[in-house]
């Protein structure tokens, strides 16, 4: 009797290590197939390039230098969850740094990328990280570049960069600043808002300017002023064109509260009909095996069909 007992917890723990095997390896699967789909990005020198979801290149001022890139992947938990267990699911973070030293080495002005991406649990939805580093809320909004749509915010922070950020910085030989003035787009993007996508551009302040922020729909004449030139240097600092076809620059608002985008005229190159073929059977099998859902699938597949 004994014997059997053992032979059962046996049988019982082998399947259990299946079932996790199993799991993990449709977790790998998932993620394999969504890259194969077109929602892997890259940097390339200056250029920060989407694929898909949103299509565009991202090219900064070449007169920043590159800093460096830092990856940092954690588990997540589930709050209140049942049997939740700790590898459920991941939140990775990749930046891409560029910046200017000014006077002893402090970070003058630069420009962050920076992805958050959720994978695993598929109910899960990325959270909103930049509230985390916002001291002094100026200006928020929502903004239309080459047919996405953007939130765009202005604030002041004295904690835009997390420690392996800062980490990476200090290695270079720059000196975070106490407080920044930052210009942020942020777009949520990949199956189920899965992925949060921020271009951020800031300069340093001193203190006092610092401190005397307020909301822009109370700020003073010189300060508005003030703002608008900032803006203005953001603007020129970043730009903005489609996936595939000719340049488009973000124009220079002359007040912090009416930010434009040019919408060039787009020459799309279509992707060719082999390759459209397969990133569509592709995601019609994570849509059978219940990994996205209906409405990522039509989503994706409207994106995929306008390449061709």
């Amino acid at each position: 009797m004994r014997n059997f007992l053992i032979l059962l917890i046996i049988i019982a723990f082998s399947v259990g290590c299946t079932a996790c095997t199993e799991a993990e390896k449709i977790k790998k699967d998932f993620s394999d197939q969504l890259q194969s789909i077109g929602t892997d990005r890259y940097l390339d020198d200056h250029e920060f390039v989407s694929p898909a979801d949103p299509p565009v290149r991202i090219t900064m001022d070449r007169t920043l230098d590159f800093i460096g890139t830092v990856e940092e992947s954690r588990n997540i938990e589930r709050q209140g969850g049942v049997g939740t267990a700790r590898d459920e699911a991941r939140m990775s973070k990749v930046s891409h740094l560029f910046g200017l030293p000014g006077t002893s080495g402090v970070l003058k002005e630069g420009v962050v990328i920076r992805i958050y991406s959720l994978i695993g649990d598929p109910s899960l939805v990325t959270f909103d990280s930049s509230r985390n580093w916002i001291d002094t809320g100026i200006e928020s909004g929502n903004i239309n570049i080459l047919g996405d749509e953007y939130r765009y915010q202005l604030y002041t922070s004295s904690r835009l960069f997390p420690d392996d950020e800062v980490d990476i910085l200090t290695a270079k030989g720059y000196t975070v600043p106490e407080c920044l003035l930052v210009k942020a787009f942020d777009k949520r993007i990949d199956f189920g808002n899965k992925s949060v996508l921020y271009i951020m551009y800031f300069e340093v302040l001193d203190a006092a300017r610092c401190e005397g922020m307020v909301e822009a729909r109370n700020a003073s004449p010189e300060q508005k002023q003030f703002l608008g030139a900032f803006v203005k240097r953001s603007n020129d600092s970043i730009r903005f064109s489609p996936y595939a076809g000719t340049i488009g620059v973000v124009t220079s608002p002359e007040a912090a509260s009416s930010p434009a985008v040019t919408q060039p005229a787009v020459t799309e190159q279509p992707a060719p009909a082999g390759d459209i073929t397969t990133k569509l059977e592709t995601l019609k099998g994570l849509l059978d095996k219940g990994l996205i859902t209906e409405e990522d699938y039509e989503r994706k597949k409207k994106e995929l069909l306008e390449q061709f």
